[in-house]
């Protein structure tokens, strides 16, 4: 299954806002719901075979959905876990000058899109990323 990232919407037909309920019933697929630290106000499920995490808001709507490796998901035509950190940053650089990159990863908050890249320090920007995280506006400002 592939997964196309859309900015502030969702990806692929997984929408933020959408209910526990939808997002289950839509994926019909296994899943682990568990919090994922203890100040988690709703539990997220973890879709295995699919390979990505659901994040819910507290009323349990979807605000962010975070994908490893497995996953194929892709933004303007390029899928994510085929580019090296580096290819991601200019990717995402095309349309947001203001990335944010740490020692681990990056975040666009102009697109809701970041990338988890645990390696970059030992393997600098040519490793590829551990994780990409799709979340609504207002994610990180909770």
């Amino acid at each position: 299954m592939e997964f196309l990232i859309k900015p502030y919407e969702g990806v692929g037909d997984v929408q933020f806002g959408m209910s526990v309920t939808q997002v289950r019933s839509f994926l019909g697929s296994e899943f682990e719901s568990f919090n994922r630290t203890s100040e988690s106000a709703h539990p997220c499920d973890y879709f295995e075979l699919i390979g990505f995490f659901v994040y819910y808001t507290e009323s349990g709507e979807v605000e962010a959905i975070e994908f490893c490796s497995k996953a194929v998901v892709e933004f303007e035509q390029k899928k994510l876990f085929d580019l090296s950190f580096s290819e991601l940053t200019d990717l995402l650089h095309k349309f947001d000058q203001e990335v944010e990159i740490e020692c681990d990863g990056l975040t666009s908050y102009q697109l809701g899109i970041g990338a988890y890249a645990p390696l970059l320090d030992e393997e600098g920007t040519a490793c590829k990323p551990e994780s990409i995280i799709v979340f609504e506006r207002g994610y990180y400002d909770k």
